[in-house]
């Protein structure tokens, strides 16, 4: 023990020092009557009634039998929702749906064809380019048979495909058959 301080030397293990025994005293407490902070006032809980078994909003503190109360009340509030939603498709599916004009099994798929069935679905061109993310002057020429203005057969093919899908139709069928007629009367394949 030769020079070492007796810090380092000390074999007793180091303790936290409890708060009490800080140096530093605690900050001040204002007093309630000085306080402007509005803060809710809270019913203490010997004063409050027991909680109803079921009701909503539970407080942690209840009884573990209430658990299963709960859970059956909150099973029968989803059912209900869902009954709800079912509900109101089936009021949706008795109304009349547009019809569709039939088409034959040999029908090339132009333009104007696709236009009627759009049209017969009740569909406006910026609800298709809306849903299909398909930009309006593409809808456009493709139903006008502008085919000069028409993208790259390519893109022309997603795009007819997706059209396709939004109006109920055949994709694949509606696309050979107007990526034919596009490239017959365009020059292009």
């Amino acid at each position: 023990m030769t020079g070492a301080p007796a810090s380092e030397t000390s074999t007793a293990p180091h303790l936290p020092v409890p708060a009490s025994a800080s140096p530093v005293p605690p900050a001040p407490q204002a007093p309630e009557a000085e306080s402007t902070a509005i803060v809710p006032a809270r019913p203490s809980p010997t004063s409050e009634a027991p909680s109803e078994p079921g009701r909503a909003g539970a407080r942690p503190g209840r009884p573990l039998g209430d658990a299963q109360q709960i859970a059956q009340d909150s099973a029968i509030a989803t059912a209900e929702a869902a009954l709800a939603q079912a509900s109101q498709a089936a009021s949706r599916a008795r109304e009349p749906r547009p019809r569709v004009p039939d088409i034959p099994s040999d029908a090339e798929f132009n333009g104007e064809l696709l236009r009627q069935v759009r049209e017969a679905r009740g569909v406006t061109l910026q609800q298709v380019a809306d849903r299909t993310r398909i930009t309006r002057m593409h809808l456009e020429n493709v139903e006008a048979d502008r085919y000069n203005l028409l993208p790259p057969s390519v893109y022309l093919r997603g795009i007819l495909m997706s059209l396709a899908r939004e109006l109920g139709l055949d994709p694949l069928r509606v696309s050979k058959s107007y990526l034919a007629l596009s490239s017959e009367k365009s020059g292009r394949k």
